[in-house]
């Protein structure tokens, strides 16, 4: 068995973390909207429409399917498994479309209708860039080609020999 570097332990402890946070904290949004709250909004047209409405459930559903891949993906980079190292760097792709199609559609709708308001101080912006900026660190972290061959590959479905 190979030893588990620090840069793994990290990194799985908190895709542990991070992933069951944006469990709790997007399935939030999914209960106010069952019981009704926030969807009173009025759109400027289509545009505006698709981009807060489809594009937003888009990135949602991406977001919290790759945060429980993620989540996943952690415990099982502490046992050193080689399919958690694929697993982590396909979620924090997703995640990586997710944030860029959260951070786009007001910035298509703001271009499209000449409303400017998009505010950068906003702590879910500050909150998403800094998961931005860890994934991207997780995959160069991981394609490392050093620590790639710390993993042990998957046996599955090979057999024994």
């Amino acid at each position: 068995m190979n030893k588990r570097p620090l840069g793994v332990t990290i990194f799985g402890i908190v895709n542990i973390i991070i992933g069951l946070v944006n469990l709790f904290v997007l399935f939030i949004p999914f209960l106010l909207v069952l019981l009704g709250e926030g969807t009173n909004r009025e759109f400027y047209g289509f545009i505006d429409w698709f981009c807060s409405v489809i594009l937003g459930v888009l990135s949602w559903i991406i977001l919290y399917v790759s945060s429980l891949f993620l989540f996943w993906s952690g415990i099982f980079m502490l046992k050193m498994k080689n399919y958690a190292r694929k697993l982590a760097i396909i979620s924090s792709s997703a995640v990586i479309s997710s944030i860029s199609i959260w951070i786009l559609s007001p910035i298509i709708t703001s271009v499209i209708y000449h409303k400017i308001d998009l505010s950068i101080e906003s702590p879910w912006h500050i909150i998403f860039l800094s998961f931005l900026l860890y994934t991207i660190l997780l995959i160069t972290y991981l394609r490392n080609p050093g620590i790639k061959k710390l993993f042990t590959p998957s046996t599955a479905g090979k057999g024994k020999t």
